[in-house]
């Protein structure tokens, strides 16, 4: 039931839920304090909240007024909520406050990494948010930003410590390295049985060990490594460590660098390196240790070098091939050539006979089969096709080069070719040995299978000289040769005698006259036909071109003397064949009657200046390339041969001989092995020299002696003087003053032959040498 007092209950529940109803909420008008604050530092929070009951700054305080402020000190940026309430509501307002931390930081710190021993380094540094900047150690205290010059006597890491204002430390390091002037030096590289210091020195160090020695903490030493050899050194340092240092030490050796093949023709530059050694000796003279020299060798040619490295002595070899163009064979002609084939031009003779007017070059074309190619020239080819091999023509006279503008070519084939007068001289000493049979089956061949028209002769020497068969065409007569090998031969080599009986045999010829001249050796027996022969190289020459007879040399082997058959050959417009062994003997013997009648004639005004002239021709090798081939004539008389025969010789070399000699040393006596008597048969060969020197009163005599290669030097030293003794006690008995006459002992130091393979080859060595002086 409704009753009065349920009435006024009602009414003051409506009351109240009205004025609920209507109070506002609180209103925050202001909640505030600094954004930032450093690390440690307060912050002020005030507030102002109208119509609030309650404030409460959530995790800081509660039951705060509704307008206060109050002071914090956040650890870490914070974001702190204020909460208003009243009856009826609650808000809340946020406010972040971001805390700052400025710790030092050491921006840079810099300065020298490394100073020699004695040396000033330099440091700088540049520091932010710091109180306190210090450098370990040194107990100073510096500024944020600074420079500083220290002078350490040891590497040395400095420490920067950067204090800011919490007592942190911020730390950097630089570290100075001092260098200081140690070292183990010695040479990285060096030549075989080179001496070379060592050198070393260590700071703070007692001592070192060096090679089993103990040695001061400075100093040097000598090695002379024999091979590449790592060498050590223990350093004993005051602080009581060990170090250990090594250098490795290559030892080169002894080095010779060149061409090791070339053209015939061509040259190679040899160069050695021989540092440390004590001397280099090539043909008795001395070389420099580093150095090089230019050979232009005719045949395969080995150079050997004797080093001396102050122990021992020892030989280098430096092998230079020589390669030749192929034996002509057959004749082909252009059309047969192969794509890619490569031919050949080689100057086989010259005519210098109209000179002025003209000078002519006798040239062969070959392939690599040993064809002689044709139709490259008229009358086969027109002018303007032969231009296309035939390049053009130099000409050089005392150093200055002369192009020939015009020159002609013409092809020669037997049919047009003049008949030819061949005498066949051939060199019978013993050193031939077994390789006469090679040279008497040549020959035999060559007379049988001449060309009809053409006439030979047969010219054998030793120290004798011998015409065994007269000039004839009859092929047959070669039976009348008597190839028997050295049964009645096999003495000494009298070279330019048998030359020049040679040349006799052509007196009464009157077409092309040609002498082959074969040997193996050298001249060493000629001055025995004094007033009869020929005893000098010039002699030849100049009989040679009087004559018109062109000579054509064949050196078999390398003993005998280049220079010498070149010139003789240059001299008399022929050529020179430089053969190996016994095989191109044949090939030689058969090439050259092809030769005479199947060649290239080139034709040219030439300059006209006395004297010698080198020639070159270059040529299409077939394959688009350029070559050249050369040679050398020489016009007027003012030629120099002779000299070729003793300028590189022992005797010339090391004697200082006052007057010019006249000829080479001749080999007139051979002894038995151990004596020094003269033998009555070898009285005869000294005839012709008494007779000289009584006919030219000016003329002097030298006399060598020397031994085979059995003995002691100093017994074969003594023996060989011995022997020379003897041959001088010969020609003062019969007339000869002794004060024209001296004598030389060379032991076993100068043999004919340097490996005595042979009984005839020790008897050889076993030898008189007489020179006659001028």
């Amino acid at each position: 039931m409704f009753t009065k007092k349920t009435h006024y209950s009602w009414l003051f529940l409506i009351t109240l839920l009205i004025i609920q109803a209507c109070t506002p909420p609180p209103t925050v008008e202001r909640f505030r304090g600094r954004r930032y604050v450093n690390y440690g530092d307060e912050v002020t929070l005030s507030w102002n909240v109208p119509k609030a009951e309650s404030v409460e700054i959530e995790g800081v305080q509660s039951n705060l007024p509704a307008k206060g402020k109050i002071k914090i000190k956040p650890a870490k940026t914070t974001v702190y909520k204020l909460i208003a309430r009243n009856k009826k509501h609650e808000v809340a307002k946020e406010f972040r406050v971001k805390v700052v931390k400025r710790s030092a930081v050491v921006e840079k710190f810099d300065g020298d990494d490394e100073i020699a021993e004695g040396e000033e380094a330099n440091l700088f540094w540049r520091v932010r948010d710091a109180v306190e900047v210090k450098i370990k150690g040194l107990g100073k205290t510096f500024k944020p930003i600074e420079s500083l010059t220290l002078k350490p006597d040891s590497t040395t890491q400095y420490i920067l410590e950067a204090k800011d204002r919490y007592g942190e430390i911020a730390r950097d390091t630089h570290t100075v390295k001092v260098k200081y002037d140690e070292y183990f030096r010695a040479p990285r590289k060096i030549s075989m049985g080179e001496k070379v210091r060592v050198k070393w020195r260590f700071k703070r160090a007692k001592f070192i060990i060096f090679q089993n020695d103990t040695l001061p903490s400075e100093g040097t030493s000598f090695i002379r490594p024999k091979r590449t050899t790592d060498y050590r050194i223990m350093v004993a340092r005051n602080d009581g460590k060990i170090d250990l240092k090594k250098i490795t030490v290559t030892v080169a050796p002894v080095t010779f660098k060149g061409k090791k093949e070339i053209q015939l023709g061509g040259q190679s530059t040899i160069r050695w390196d021989a540092k440390g050694m004590k001397s280099v000796v090539f043909n008795g003279d001395s070389l420099p240790l580093v150095g090089r020299m230019t050979v232009k060798p005719k045949r395969t040619t080995t150079y050997r070098f004797l080093i001396d490295d102050g122990e021992k002595m020892f030989l280098k070899e430096f092998k230079v091939k020589v390669i030749k163009r192929q034996f002509i064979k057959n004749v082909a002609k252009k059309t047969t050539l192969k794509k890619g084939q490569k031919i050949d031009f080689d100057i086989f003779a010259t005519d210098r006979s109209k000179f002025p007017n003209e000078v002519k070059l006798y040239v062969l074309v070959t392939d690599t089969s040993g064809n002689f190619i044709s139709n490259l020239a008229p009358p086969y080819v027109s002018y303007k096709e032969s231009r296309k091999f035939f390049r053009s023509v130099v000409e050089t006279v005392n150093g200055r080069r002369y192009a020939i503008k015009n020159f002609q070519v013409k092809e020669v084939h037997e049919m047009i070719s003049k008949p030819y007068d061949i005498s066949l001289v051939m060199d019978y000493s013993g050193s031939m040995g077994s390789n006469i049979k090679a040279l008497e089956a040549a020959t035999r061949r060559f007379i049988l299978t001449k060309h009809p028209d053409d006439k030979v002769s047969v010219v054998k020497f030793d120290h004798r000289l011998a015409n065994e068969l007269r000039l004839t065409k009859q092929g047959t007569r070669a039976d009348c040769v008597k190839f028997d090998g050295l049964k009645r031969y096999g003495g000494g080599t009298a070279l330019y005698a048998g030359a020049d009986e040679g040349l006799i045999a052509l007196n009464k010829s009157k077409n092309n006259r040609v002498m082959l001249l074969f040997t193996d050796g050298q001249e060493n027996s000629s001055l025995s036909y004094f007033g009869e022969r020929a005893f000098r190289a010039s002699e030849v020459v100049a009989k040679a071109r009087e004559n018109n007879i062109r000579i054509f040399t064949i050196a078999f082997g390398e003993g005998v003397n280049n220079k010498t058959l070149d010139a003789l050959s240059k001299l008399t417009d022929g050529k020179t064949y430089f053969i190996e062994d016994e095989n191109e003997i044949k090939k030689v013997y058969e090439e050259l009657p092809r030769i005479f009648r199947n060649f290239y004639e080139i034709t040219y005004r030439p300059v006209n200046i006395q004297g010698k002239h080198d020639i070159e021709l270059r040529y299409n090798n077939g394959l688009g390339k350029t070559q050249t081939v050369s040679t050398s004539t020489h016009i007027g008389e003012n030629y120099e041969i002779d000299k070729y025969d003793y300028e590189d010789t022992y005797w010339y070399k090391n004697n200082d001989l006052k007057k010019r000699p006249i000829a080479p040393p001749q080999s007139v006596a051979f002894f038995e092995y151990n004596k020094h008597d003269l033998k009555t048969k070898f009285k005869t060969n000294l005839a012709p020299f008494i007779k000289y020197l009584k006919k030219n009163k000016k003329a002097e005599l030298a006399i060598y002696g020397h031994t085979d290669l059995v003995g002691t030097p100093q017994a074969c030293l003594l023996l060989s003087q011995r022997r020379a003794n003897a041959i001088k006690q010969y020609f003062v008995k019969n007339g000869i003053e002794s004060k024209r006459i001296t004598t030389k002992g060379y032991g076993k130091s100068k043999p004919l032959w340097k490996e005595e393979m042979a009984p005839w080859q020790a008897k050889e060595n076993r030898r008189i040498e007489l020179l006659l002086l001028e």
